[in-house]
């Protein structure tokens, strides 16, 4: 049967989506690495509190393929998109889960990464708000689940590598260009938002990240000037 591209994915998730990975990718090596990396670290969390705001927003109010709604199924569906029987535009249910539990994992790690930090020089920008044992416990939470990270992200690249080889199916490069071929008896996606849509959903990212940012918290007090012998 014939196949024609589709479009499934808008430019807002697909520059989401690559700008999620770099970031990801960003925040795990420089808080590998530590030291006088932490300082990109932090950035790179406060940047992931804004993506992953948008991507939550986005998922209520953006295009049909965007929505919760449209890949979050219940373990029925799961079952008949294994046994083959499942037919749809997007992620597919097991996809569906996969990203579920990386906006769970992710957003756990960024939250508590504003709470944290490393004892020497490294604090978080909301640190200030917690007494010290909190932040500690806190903390000890955010380091202990890297290799969930690791084993995650390594998880998601497998499964982009089997349906690449065994399934012959292309999920990199509609990444980029937004466009799926499909059989011409598939209907597309509804990929029309509201006009205040995007708006809304970069405002409250940018309030979020702010306030992420310590943007409503005082200054810290200066150090005490050295005294002049």
């Amino acid at each position: 049967m014939e196949q024609k591209p589709i479009a499934v994915w808008d430019p807002a998730l697909r520059v989401f989506h690559w700008a999620f990975a770099i970031t990801v990718l960003g925040s795990l090596v420089t808080g590998y690495w530590g030291g006088n990396f932490m300082v990109q670290h932090r950035w790179f969390g406060i940047t992931l509190v804004g993506l992953l705001t948008f991507r939550l927003v986005w998922g209520f109010i953006g295009p049909e393929t965007a929505r919760f709604s449209s890949f979050l199924a219940g373990p029925k569906t799961a079952i008949r998109y294994l046994q083959g029987h499942w037919q749809g535009v997007g992620h597919n249910p097991l996809g569906g889960y996969s990203i579920l539990a990386m906006l769970l994992l992710f957003g756990f790690q960024v939250t508590s990464g504003l709470f944290s930090n490393d004892d020497i020089a490294f604090e978080g920008p909301l640190f200030a708000i917690l007494d010290k044992d909190t932040s500690d416990w806190i903390t000890g939470w955010h380091t202990s689940t890297f290799e969930l990270m690791i084993g995650l992200i390594l998880l998601h690249l497998s499964a982009i590598l089997y349906y690449s080889v065994i399934q012959r199916q292309t999920l990199i490069k509609p990444m980029f260009t937004g466009r799926l071929k499909l059989t011409e008896n598939v209907t597309p996606p509804n990929m029309q938002t509201k006009p205040w849509a995007l708006t809304v959903a970069l405002g409250i990212a940018a309030l979020v990240t702010w306030l992420a940012a310590g943007g409503t918290l005082p200054p810290p007090t200066p150090p005490a000037p050295t005294p002049d012998w």
